[in-house]
């Protein structure tokens, strides 16, 4: 036969897992089958540190019927190694290490197992594996159903190329046949019998003087379910609120703006600015977080980096230029870094030197070597000892380009900087490289590096227009907390504290109105971060505030009154103010999709996007194809991932999606009713067939002979076919598979594409942090599981539909196979 039967079968005899992994156990345990039919369910997995979503994808995995009755039962073996050969890559030692694990998860005594030889054998082949990082799940899953059918794959030997074939107006049946046959000169398993499906795609060129159609038929061992439509994926929603210029705060505008999901965040400003009739050329736009902005986008800035649910302000100013960074603030890569680099961290992670310390997100430090292996010795600010950073993790930093300006700043003749602390450096004029070098440790390289941006006036004047600094106003109130929204403008950067002062009363009183009360007193902000902690003033009753100064390139300032915000100037502060997007139950409801709903969508024509045009043949030119795709032929176990994660991985979709346990139907998407190899069509190992078409002399005595064909020789491209029972291996002819003829007169039963779920591979938290839990139907007593690493107890089915927000891989077994515990 083509395979080990995919029909319902009793459990074959478990081995228990006595001793060490994989050890056999006493005689007299192994064929106890009145005990070992005790067992209903899999036992529990231990947490070897972040490794749950390889248990949760174990125990989906550990439960299909097919899957566990071939590895746990002898004739695996008889694939593993075929006349001596065995896969190059693992040579089997994943289909045995996957068959202990079958034998510990099922047998006893019933405790939960550690399976560390498993972990190490994995990361042994896969070294993405290694270590203890979360990793995704249907990686795992996909990587292990991958190896374990290339360790028992009937091709042996280097795999031959093989081409996909274009329809070329040929019927979609005979394409089809072709594309199955072809996968079998590479892949030839019973777990591709259980797994593998096709899909069909097609394309269309849609230029009326071509109309080209280009129809392939590609193999699948899981279906990547879209949660949204199509043009929810190529377009994203923002809300943003728009503050118009020189108006009060009641005139902001919150406006839903619909954008192509990847392009760069000037599409976005000029969406939003033309919703509100502004001029995009005249807005900025920022991100706000805990009522103090977080961001400052630049027209370059991807739109993939922007969150939907972020807080999106859109100021119209006058000068939108002054809050454009000059090249004082770019940066680099810190990829590669050299001696004397002054570098800053883009996100927390840990130092790599024996005594780790953990690095936040925006700590300055100067490189202090490079070692050979492009590990860097790095003097951060706020820890004593230099710290190592190896060269993998030094994409975690950024670094400051100026450390290579030849650009001298002339430090304030009176040394009364506003930033503290005080350096000592009065009417000097220095480098950026040349003032840390003269200051540093003495100053951290934080202040050193603001003190020289923004407090040194350069000392050659920049040409054109004078420059102006970006100035934005937090409001604080009593309790010295930030409320309300920031107001934002800008100002000459070459004005007096007394000037600054002025042009926030003169803003202010067109944003609040003339008749607010002008008590506030301003003081200066140097961290954005602790805005609210903000003690020195901008006008010191002690000093002269008509001086000149060299304001920063953005002003940050804080209001404050002296007893409490006037009530209608805090009202019309905090309504202004963007909110956090609520969710609540029912709105998640109105959002929910079927199952089935997601199946039209990936079903759905589309138009490929310019970014993603494709050759025509005919045109002979790149075209926005149009681009559909069809299941033509399901499997007996249907994986489905829903696409809760973005390609990059940076945001996770809660969208709540109703999956059916019983009686998934998928007729109306699914082409074809013929199964994935039809058994009348395709060649492949283990299968009776006829020699014929052979025109030697030699070969035409063979033409007419029956035999089985034991296994492709991927070296020669040939079957190794066994005329008679008795032929040793020595006496196998090596025919082409285009010699050989499939003796069954029948492709199989008609696939219905009728499923019912087996597992739930359950994510939860978000795309950065999170717990993988799996929900299994047991194949022996028909009850739902709930497996959360070594816990593992009986739950309803009720329970199980519920998780319309954490499933991420669905498991469904096709009706015909359906196992004869889970009653009809």
């Amino acid at each position: 036969g083509l395979s080990a039967p995919l029909a319902p079968t009793a459990l074959p005899p478990v081995r228990e897992a006595w001793g060490a992994e994989g050890e056999d156990p006493p005689a007299g345990k192994a064929n106890d089958k009145e005990s070992e039919r005790e067992v209903s369910h899999p036992t529990g997995i231990e947490n070897l540190r972040n490794t749950c979503f390889m248990n949760s994808s174990l125990q989906c995995l550990a439960n299909i019927s097919q899957l566990k009755d071939y590895f746990m039962s002898p004739h695996y073996m008889s694939d593993v190694e075929i006349s001596g050969k065995v896969t190059e890559t693992t040579k089997g030692e994943l289909a045995v290490g996957f068959e202990k694990l079958l034998r510990q998860l099922w047998g006893k005594p019933r405790r939960a197992i550690a399976p560390w030889a498993f972990k190490d054998l994995v990361a042994k082949f896969a070294s993405g594996f290694d270590g203890y990082r979360q990793h995704d799940s249907m990686e795992f899953i996909e990587y292990l159903i991958d190896g374990l059918k290339e360790d028992v794959n009937r091709v042996k030997g280097k795999k031959l190329y093989v081409e996909r074939a274009d329809s070329n107006g040929r019927p979609d049946g005979v394409v089809a046949l072709e594309a199955g046959n072809k996968f079998l000169l590479r892949n030839d398993s019973v777990v591709d019998d259980i797994f593998v499906g096709f899909l069909k795609s097609s394309t269309a060129c849609p230029e009326p003087d071509c109309r080209h159609e280009s129809v392939v038929f590609d193999p699948f061992l899981s279906v990547k379910v879209p949660l949204q439509s199509p043009q929810q994926l190529s377009e994203t929603t923002f809300v943003v609120t728009v503050f118009p210029v020189a108006n009060s705060l009641s005139a902001a505008m919150k406006l839903s703006v619909a954008v192509k999901k990847y392009g760069s965040v000037d599409l976005l400003i000029a969406a939003a600015a033309k919703a509100a009739g502004l001029q995009p050329e005249h807005c900025l736009l920022v991100e706000l977080y805990q009522d103090r902005i977080y961001k400052f986008f630049e027209a370059s800035d991807l739109l993939a980096d922007v969150g939907p649910s972020d807080i999106l302000v859109l100021y119209e100013l006058r000068h939108p230029e002054a809050f454009q960074l000059s090249t004082v603030h770019r940066w680099g890569s810190g990829e590669v870094v050299k001696e004397g680099d002054l570098v800053e961290t883009m996100l927390a992670f840990a130092s790599n030197s024996q005594d780790s310390h953990e690095l936040r997100r925006g700590v300055s430090g100067k490189v202090l070597s490079v070692d050979e292996d492009g590990d860097a010795s790095i003097k951060f600010d706020g820890i004593h000892e230099p710290q190592w950073v190896f060269r993998d993790f030094l994409g975690n930093l950024k670094t400051d380009l100026n450390m290579d300006s030849d650009e001298k700043r002339l430090c304030p003749h009176d040394n009364k900087a506003p930033k503290r602390p005080l350096v000592p450096c009065s009417a000097k004029e220095y480098t950026l490289r040349e003032l840390v070098d003269a200051f540093h440790p003495g100053y951290s390289l934080q202040d050193l590096r603001d003190y020289w941006r923004d407090s040194m006036k350069p000392t050659q004047e920049p040409e054109g227009p004078p420059p102006r600094s970006g100035v934005v106003v937090f409001f604080r109130d009593t309790s010295e907390r930030l409320f309300g929204a920031p107001v934002v403008f800008d100002a000459p950067r070459q004005s007096s504290a007394q000037q600054l002062a002025d042009a926030v009363s003169e803003e202010l009183a067109e944003r609040l109105g003339n008749d607010a009360p002008r008590e506030w007193t301003l003081f200066k902000a140097y961290n954005i971060h602790r805005l609210a902690e903000a003690d020195e003033r901008l006008l010191p009753e002690d000093e002269d505030s008509n001086d000149d100064r060299w304001l920063r390139e953005r002003e940050y300032l804080v209001a404050d009154w002296p007893e409490e915000a006037p009530e209608h100037v805090r009202q019309l502060l905090v309504a202004a103010a963007p909110q956090e997007p609520a969710s609540n139950s029912d709105e998640e409801k109105d959002q929910s999709v079927d199952l089935v709903r997601c199946f039209g969508w990936l079903t759905e024509q589309e138009q490929l996007s310019e970014h993603d045009a494709v050759y025509c043949c005919k045109c002979k030119e790149h075209r926005q194809m149009f681009k559909k795709v069809d299941l033509w032929s399901v499997p007996p176990v249907l994986v489905l991932q829903l696409k809760r994660f973005a390609e990059d991985m940076r945001q996770r979709l809660s969208t709540p999606v109703n999956f059916p346990l019983e009686g998934l139907d998928l007729r109306q998407f699914c082409l074809s009713e013929a199964p994935a190899f039809p058994a009348d069509g395709c060649v492949r190992a283990g299968q009776r067939v006829r020699i014929h078409g052979l025109e030697s002399a030699a070969g035409q005595k063979l033409n007419g002979l029956e035999g089985v064909s034991r296994y492709l020789d991927s070296g020669s491209g040939r079957f190794c076919v066994q005329l008679a029972e008795s032929d040793p291996s020595t006496e196998w002819k090596r025919m082409k598979p285009e010699n050989l003829e499939a003796l069954s007169k029948e492709a199989g039963p008609k696939v219905e594409a009728l499923f019912d779920l087996s597992a739930v591979c359950k994510h939860i938290g978000d795309a950065r942090f999170g717990h993988y839990v799996a929900y299994v139907r047991s194949t022996v007593d028909g009850k739902w599981r709930l497996f959360d690493d070594e816990s593992v107890n009986e739950v309803p089915a009720e329970e199980v539909a519920r998780q319309r927000v954490g499933a991420y891989v669905l498991f469904y077994v096709r009706r015909d196979i359906r196992p004869e515990s889970w009653a009809s």
